[in-house]
Formats: structure tokens, C-alpha cells, sequence
């Protein structure tokens, strides 16, 4: 597994998971350079399937460095390298799963 890099303008309609669409997974800047871990996609997968979620929706991925400092990061974090995710999981009601649930899950 390793670190794939996509083109927003030609992959962004591509999956680069079962529930997930390159586009989703874009710098909030504009950019059109989207780097995506594929083991952290397929951890999502894992965890998608463990919270028998309804969906996911993807707050923050891919992070170009401008972008990760205008945000408070350093400029060289997880999110830059295209290994970092935030998101909120539904469950089969429509309601966010809590953090602390979704933790749990993960130990």
C-alpha cells in the first residue's frame, strides 16, 4: 500500500474506496494535486464497516501545505502527506456517531 497521488480536474469522479470519491478527499484551497493513503482509506472502510455506518462525510483530507497553515497547522502534518482524515459517521438514523464511540471501536 502506499501513498497515491490524483488529479482533481481528471480523478475526481474516480473511488479511491468503497464509499469514497476522489473529490471528496481534496484541499480545501482548490488545488488540483490530491495525495490519498490508500491504507488509511482502507482503514475507514474497516471502521465503516465495524460502526455499521449509513455513511461518512469527509470534513477535512488532503491538506496542501499553504492550506494546512492557514487552518493552524505547521505545514508538514499528517494532512499534507495525505495520511490524515477528519470525519463524521452516521449511524442507520441519520445520527452522528459520537467520537468516543467511534474510538472505542478503534482500540
Amino acid at each position: 500500500m502506499a501513498v497515491k497521488t490524483y488529479s482533481l480536474k481528471k480523478d475526481g469522479n474516480k473511488y479511491c474506496s468503497e464509499h469514497t470519491q476522489v473529490y471528496e478527499m481534496k484541499s480545501k484551497d482548490g488545488a488540483d494535486k490530491i495525495l490519498i493513503d490508500e491504507k488509511l482509506m482502507e482503514m475507514i472502510e474497516k471502521l465503516f464497516d465495524a460502526l455499521k455506518c449509513q455513511k461518512y462525510i469527509i470534513t477535512s483530507g488532503y491538506r496542501t501545505p499553504a492550506h494546512d497553515k492557514a487552518v493552524g497547522g505547521n505545514g508538514s502534518g499528517q494532512h499534507t502527506k495525505g495520511t490524515a482524515i477528519d470525519c463524521y459517521f452516521y449511524n442507520v438514523d441519520g445520527k452522528i456517531i459520537s467520537s468516543k464511540e467511534v474510538w472505542t471501536i478503534c482500540l
